[in-house]
């Protein structure tokens, strides 16, 4: 129930979430940041959402976030990567997507465009 549970739930934020195996996937449209503008696919694992948070995001387009070498192949193929970014303090939060999406958010921002 839990992947049908952070289903509804990003669907109730507007996002077009649909379950692919044991993960919730859906296009995002990045909002800040160096890819800006940029839509990609991401994909979250949640076996016992909202207690837990997912433990981490898969992203397609492979973009390697930047900052140390956190990164992993995907069990959802060669196009996608594994970002071992956990939520932090979630039993702090409401325990909600929008939390989640707070901190998808936050990952993106820290990709900073460079100079041409």
């Amino acid at each position: 129930m839990a992947l049908a549970d952070l289903q509804e739930a990003l669907i109730a934020e507007g996002y077009a979430a649909s379950i692919t195996g044991d993960f919730v996937t859906f296009p995002y449209v990045v909002p800040v940041g160096a890819h800006a503008g940029t839509t990609v696919q991401i994909g979250l694992q949640a076996p016992d959402f909202p207690i837990n948070p997912p433990g981490g995001v898969h992203v397609s387009p492979r973009l390697q976030h930047p900052g140390d070498s956190a990164h992993h192949a995907s069990t959802l193929g060669p196009a996608w990567i594994y970002w071992s970014r956990p939520y932090p303090d979630w039993p702090q939060s409401a325990r909600s997507a929008s939390d989640y999406l707070a901190h998808l958010r936050k990952l993106f921002s820290q990709f900073v465009a460079t100079a041409a």
